[in-house]
């Protein structure tokens, strides 16, 4: 039994994100598709696993985020991911 009925991933990355969510996890499977789940409030329920359709033809290598406290935003945190795809 998987997490959250989570897929086979390989790579996994997370960060918190800012706002009214908490955190946030990327994930890329053996195939290389991109897949993310968030949680709706600091704390609480998931989301459930999404795959990011736009990636159908491309393959995700590596995954990973990022979180940093721009001196505008205060003591929200900005959340990022990154991804790199190759065809």
């Amino acid at each position: 039994m998987s997490w959250q009925n989570a897929p086979r991933l390989n790579k996994l990355t997370a960060a918190q994100n800012g706002g009214n969510r908490g955190a946030q996890l990327w994930g890329v499977d053996f195939k290389g598709q991109l897949y993310t789940i968030y949680q709706k409030t600091p704390g609480g329920e998931w989301s459930g696993w999404i795959k990011n359709d736009w990636a159908t033809e491309l393959r995700v290598n590596s995954v990973w985020s990022e979180q940093r406290s721009p001196p505008d935003l205060g003591h929200h945190p900005q959340t990022k991911s990154h991804e790199h795809r190759t065809n």
